[in-house]
């Protein structure tokens, strides 16, 4: 995975932030979604984990998170406003298309492993 790779943002503009989930979801018609699952042996706070990651990726555009608890774990869905910005995550991730939910102009998977996390982890965030 080449989850330690950032890309800077232009210098005209800054990262984009989160919105709420409901919020962004009514919004955007056009939405990629991104699903991670976090076991949670590699990780104590899988949202903080996968936010820090998206931020590294200087998204473009809108984007908001989900969670859903899982056996062993947690599933983070992340939805996205713009293309490249999935792009760019599910190049860090090395996540695959995988389309299992309707109503999402694409979908991608990955569960992140214990490398993945101490990798994320240890890159400090882009302002």
């Amino acid at each position: 995975m080449n989850v330690i790779g950032k890309r800077e943002p232009p210098a005209s503009r800054p990262s984009m932030s989160q919105t709420a989930w409901t919020d962004f979801i009514q919004r955007q018609k056009d939405r990629h979604l991104v699903v991670l699952e976090v076991p949670r042996a590699i990780s104590q706070d899988p949202v903080a984990l996968v936010d820090l990651l998206i931020k590294n990726t200087a998204p473009e555009a809108g984007y908001a998170l989900s969670t859903e608890i899982v056996v062993d774990g947690m599933r983070v869905f992340c939805a996205f406003a713009n293309p490249t910005d999935v792009d760019n995550l599910v190049q860090a991730i090395n996540a695959q298309e995988n389309n299992i939910h309707s109503g999402w102009a694409s979908e991608y998977h990955c569960r992140l492993d214990e490398t993945s996390a101490n990798a994320i982890s240890a890159t400090p965030l882009r302002q």
